[in-house]
């Protein structure tokens, strides 16, 4: 693929076989994150990048070498959800036939759907009412609050000390 840059009122090139202008416009977004991250990874800044890979800015350049390093992480992650789908596929398979005529096995097969919806996110969400009472405290109560709140969080300061109210004279 060319360097030439796209303007977006021009028509991408189509290429013979069974590659789609949306692959190519993939295709080019990926080599265009693999060098924005390959130039960050040599110590080359943002600005620099933007300039390389032909973007009008580094806040853009940033965020191609954010979206680099997340599709990193990210292609693992797919990969181990692929493979134990994959296994929960095989158990289901297994115990699909038998689970027709076995009340344990069926429990089995349920156990298996409930899994790989979970892994799919097939579930709908549980809805969840929650209710804020605004309740007035006294200064005691909330110092005494930001204390339990630190222990919890396992802080070793003191709670910052209370701004100066209306009354207090300014030096």
């Amino acid at each position: 693929m060319s360097d030439q840059t796209h303007n977006p009122g021009d028509t991408p090139p189509v290429r013979k076989g069974n590659r789609s202008r949306l692959d190519i416009k993939a295709a080019a977004m990926a080599e265009r994150q693999r060098k924005a991250l390959e130039l960050r990874k040599t110590g080359a800044t943002y600005d620099a990048i933007a300039k390389a890979i032909g973007v009008c800015n580094k806040s853009h350049a940033s965020k191609v070498v954010a979206a680099a390093i997340k599709a990193i992480i990210a292609e693992p992650a797919e990969a181990v959800r692929q493979l134990e789908l994959e296994r929960l596929d095989g158990l289901l398979r297994g115990h699909w036939k038998a689970a027709m005529d076995d009340p344990a096995r069926a429990r089995v097969v349920l156990a298996i759907m409930d899994r790989r919806a979970r892994y799919l996110g097939l579930d709908a969400p549980e809805r969840v009412q929650a209710v804020v009472l605004d309740v007035p405290t006294t200064p005691e109560q909330d110092v005494a609050l930001a204390e339990f709140v630190l222990q919890a969080h396992g802080a070793r300061q003191a709670p910052p000390s209370d701004p100066p109210d209306d009354t207090d004279e300014l030096p």
